[in-house]
Parts: structure tokens; C-alpha cells; sequence
């Protein structure tokens, strides 16, 4: 079992990418540009920022949840909604740039979000999609969408299977300490 999914570093994490894009951005871009950090917190760290659920779809690998959110199709998602604008054209804009602080997101999450924008932000969307799928873990859904296990990103980054089973019991341990919580 993986950690619960964290509405509010989702939004940040949109909202650091789109500050960095100058306040709106095609809502493909920032979600292939968070996914990107998402997999580089995980390889880097053994764990994510946000722990969305990765899932393969056509046009990549994706953060469903973060998906959900971005289409709207999540309910009283006060979080999203005070922060992210709605869909338009493809597109999602910061509701108050001027105001946005991260509050939820640590230097480090925050460090490797500019990483991601700096090595992958000029790149055209569709340009982005494309190269997603050259990553291993990513499956041709045909329509659907197939989930990804953490543990294949891991072993891309060359963790050993003893260190990815200790992160998976320290996942399930964070996840139990959650239901108590």
C-alpha cells in the first residue's frame, strides 16, 4: 500500500509549474512535467511528493489523481479550486499568481519541481508526450489505462531489490499510520 494521495502538494506542486510557466500553461504540459518530478522524487528518494497513483494512458504515463483534479471530475476539491483555474482551451491558469506561496512543499520538492521545468519546460507538449513513452514503465494502454507500480520505477534507477522492498514496507508503514490518523 502506498501513502495516501495529498490533494494539497498536488495543487502546489500544478502551482509551482505554472508560476514557472508564466501562470498558465496546457494542461498537458504541466501534468507530463509533474509526472516527470513525481519519477525523480521516487528515484531520487524512494518516495514521491504527492503519492498520485501512476497509470499508463495514450498519451503517456500520467498522475491520476492530479488528473482527476485538473478535469474537474473531482467533487469539493476546495484545494484545486481556490488555486487552479478551470480548464479553457486546453489550458489552466493560477486563480492569484501574485499571491501564490507554497505552503505544503519542501525546499527539496519545490528544487527538484524547477528541475523539471528547467530541463523539460521550453519542450512542446505533444513533443513531451512522445518522449514520456520511451519510459520504461510506461505501457500502451489501446484507450484504457494500466497502472504502474512504484517498484518499476525503481528498479529503472537501479535500486536493489532488497532496498525497493524496504521502501515498499516503509510505504505501507506510512499508509497504516495514515488510517490510524
Amino acid at each position: 500500500m502506498s501513502p495516501r494521495f495529498n490533494a494539497q502538494k498536488a495543487t502546489e506542486s500544478v502551482a509551482v509549474l505554472l508560476k514557472m510557466g508564466g501562470g498558465t500553461l496546457y494542461h498537458i504540459h504541466a501534468m507530463k512535467l509533474l509526472y516527470i518530478a513525481e519519477r525523480r522524487a521516487l528515484q531520487r528518494w524512494g518516495r514521491s511528493i504527492t503519492w498520485d497513483k501512476f497509470v499508463s494512458m495514450d498519451n503517456g504515463p500520467v498522475l491520476s489523481q492530479t488528473l482527476n483534479l485538473i478535469n474537474g471530475s473531482v467533487p469539493n476539491s476546495q484545494i484545486w479550486d481556490s488555486s487552479i483555474s478551470d480548464r479553457a482551451d486546453h489550458q489552466i491558469s493560477l486563480v492569484n499568481p501574485e499571491e501564490f506561496a507554497p505552503q505544503a512543499l519542501s525546499r527539496a520538492e519545490i528544487k527538484i519541481l524547477e528541475e523539471s521545468w528547467n530541463e523539460f519546460g521550453h519542450i512542446d507538449r505533444f513533443k513531451l508526450c512522445e518522449m514520456t513513452h520511451d519510459f520504461p514503465e510506461w505501457q500502451d494502454p489501446h484507450g484504457s489505462s494500466i497502472p504502474i507500480n512504484f517498484r518499476s520505477v525503481l528498479e529503472d534507477a537501479h535500486w536493489t531489490p532488497e532496498e525497493i522492498t524496504q521502501i515498499e514496507s516503509e510505504h505501507a508503514q506510512i499508509f497504516a499510520s495514515q488510517q490510524i490518523f
